[in-house]
C-alpha cells in the first residue's frame, strides 16, 4: 500500500531550526505519501530546513526530491573497520550499505 512512516527531531542549529529525518518507512509503491510526509515534517515542525539522507536510487531520495530537499554538497563521509577477515562482504565497500541519517547521527 502507500502507507509511509518518518521519525525525525526539530534542534536549532545555530540561528535556524532544523528538522534532522533519522529514517523513513515506505515501500516502494509509497512515493507519493513519503514526499507528503517530509513537506508535512518542514510545514508543522516550522522549520527553517530539513536534513536527511538516503541510498541512491530509494525511495527515500525519491521523496526528498519531490519534497524540494536539497541534498548537503558534502555528502556524508562513513568510515568502516572490519575487526575481522572473514566477514561474508567487504564492509569497506560503501556498496554493501544502505545508511540514513539516523544511522549516522548520534541522537
Amino acid at each position: 500500500d502507500g502507507s509511509a512512516a518518518v521519525f525525525f527531531r526539530v534542534r536549532p542549529r545555530g540561528r535556524l531550526l532544523e528538522a534532522t529525518v533519522a529514517d523513513l518507512l515506505a515501500g516502494p509503491e509509497a512515493g507519493r505519501s513519503a514526499a507528503a510526509l517530509l513537506r508535512r515534517v518542514g510545514k508543522e515542525g516550522a522549520v527553517d530546513h530539513i536534513a536527511c539522507a538516503f541510498p541512491a536510487g530509494s525511495v527515500g531520495r525519491e521523496a526528498a526530491r519531490r519534497a524540494f530537499c536539497l541534498p548537503s554538497p558534502r555528502g556524508v563521509t562513513l568510515v568502516a573497520n572490519a575487526l575481522r577477515e572473514d566477514l561474508p562482504l567487504d564492509v569497506t565497500d560503501l556498496a554493501n550499505w544502505a545508511p540514513v541519517l539516523g544511522d549516522l547521527e548520534v541522537f
